[in-house]
C-alpha cells in the first residue's frame, strides 16, 4: 500500500532498491531514479552481515517503507 500526500510519498520498499544501494548511493540512483538521503547508504552498510546476506538474495522480500521527498527528489529508510 503506498500513502501519498502534498510533500511525502510512504510506500514499501523494493528489494531492488536496497541492493542497488549496498552498492553505493549513484547505483541506488541509477536503479531508483531517486537520490538517497544523506547518511541513509552508510546507516545500510553499518546492519548485521545477516541482513545484507539476505538483500542480496534474488526473491527475498524484505520489510519495511521508504519515504520519497516530492521536492528534493530524495528518499530515506
Amino acid at each position: 500500500m503506498t500513502i501519498q500526500t502534498k510533500n511525502l510519498i510512504l510506500a514499501p520498499h523494493l528489494p531492488r532498491h536496497l541492493r542497488a544501494l549496498l552498492h553505493g548511493p549513484k547505483e541506488f540512483e541509477n536503479v531508483a531514479g531517486l537520490r538517497v538521503a544523506d547518511g541513509i547508504h552508510h546507516q545500510l552498510l553499518s546492519t548485521s552481515s545477516d541482513f545484507k546476506t539476505s538483500v542480496e538474495m534474488p526473491g527475498k522480500q524484505i520489510p519495511g517503507d521508504s519515504v520519497s521527498v516530492l521536492s528534493t527528489r530524495s528518499i530515506t529508510f
